[in-house]
């Protein structure tokens, strides 16, 4: 076969394999980032890295604490808010640092040994249960299930003064909250006391 036919098929087989390709091409990194960024924006994360962690494992099926998890819009809206409320503590004469916030990593490494598995005795209310913590601006919330009742001498409020006395012995936190979900309310059908991840 003469090359320059050999040439004018070549050519009219490239030119068809672009005019076929071209636009699968184009079309990609448009849907890519079309699809991507908003998924980015609206992912909740723990954006301000606050202390979250969870400390508990025993409830299998407890529903996850949203916790400091928040969207990008959420994060830009409460970016002034925690500012002011974090420089207020050390204006007010509250907090030796200047601003609340600067304490929570230490509290939070602090809570963390306070209830690593060696310190939490078989007796301890908080063996049968899954638990978080979240630290900010020297607030510790606990959130979580708790399989104990009225039967086993284990009540919502005597969990809920346990572990508020838990948080409180560490030096510097300000605040407890406790936000927990015992096994004899979900008997009840009593929902979870706590935003969580999945609604």
């Amino acid at each position: 076969m003469p090359t320059a036919r050999i040439q004018r098929r070549y050519t009219r087989l490239s030119t068809a394999l672009l005019s076929a390709l071209l636009p699968v091409v184009l079309a990609a990194p448009c849907g890519t980032w079309a699809d991507t960024a908003p998924d980015l924006a609206e992912a909740l994360e723990n954006r301000f890295n606050d202390p979250f962690f969870q400390f508990t494992f025993a409830v299998a099926d407890c529903p996850q604490p949203l916790g400091p998890r928040v969207t990008l819009a959420q994060q830009r809206a409460q970016t002034h808010v925690r500012a002011e409320k974090g420089s207020s503590c050390w204006l007010a004469g509250r907090c030796e640092r200047s601003n609340s916030y600067a304490y929570d990593a230490d509290i939070g490494t602090a809570l963390q040994q306070a209830v690593k598995p060696g310190q939490l005795y078989t007796h301890s209310p908080l063996v049968n249960s899954s638990l978080w913590m979240t630290v900010q601006a020297r607030t510790v919330t606990v959130e979580g299930c708790v399989a104990g009742d009225v039967p086993t001498g284990f009540d919502h409020d005597f969990i809920a003064r346990h572990l508020e006395v838990l948080v409180r012995s560490v030096p510097n936190v300000q605040t407890a909250i406790v936000r927990i979900h015992t096994s004899a309310q979900a008997r009840a059908g009593q929902a979870v006391p706590y935003p969580t991840l999945r609604p």
